[in-house]
């Protein structure tokens, strides 16, 4: 939740999540969006060290399959402020070839 209260990162989200109970929320939506096929959330974690598992999400990126155009999606992501200036958000995305039904599993 350290990346929502960030207030740059607060300027340009649609969710706000400020408790415990908005984060449990937005794991359901997410987990739900999964089992829908039709939003595809991913945290990008930071290892801690070697063996010592990963820290908080240091960037997040969403793929929303839209019901327009089949083999169409919109790309959402954020990086929190320890993620800034790292180029996590720049690179070639996994299904810019292969496009977003491919890469996903998702029939849409």
């Amino acid at each position: 939740m350290g990346a929502y209260r960030d207030p740059l990162h607060r300027r340009w989200l649609r969710t706000v999540v400020e408790t415990e109970a908005d984060g449990e929320q937005w794991l359901r939506n997410a987990a739900r969006g999964w089992a829908d096929g039709i939003r595809f959330s991913f945290a990008v974690l930071e290892q801690t060290g070697p063996g010592a598992g990963f820290g908080p999400p240091i960037a997040h990126m969403a793929l929303n399959l839209t019901s327009g155009q089949a083999g169409s999606a919109e790309v959402g992501y954020w990086t929190s402020a320890q993620g800034r200036g790292r180029g996590l958000a720049r690179g070639r995305w996994p299904w810019s070839r292969t496009g977003p039904s491919a890469w996903t599993g998702s029939p849409r």
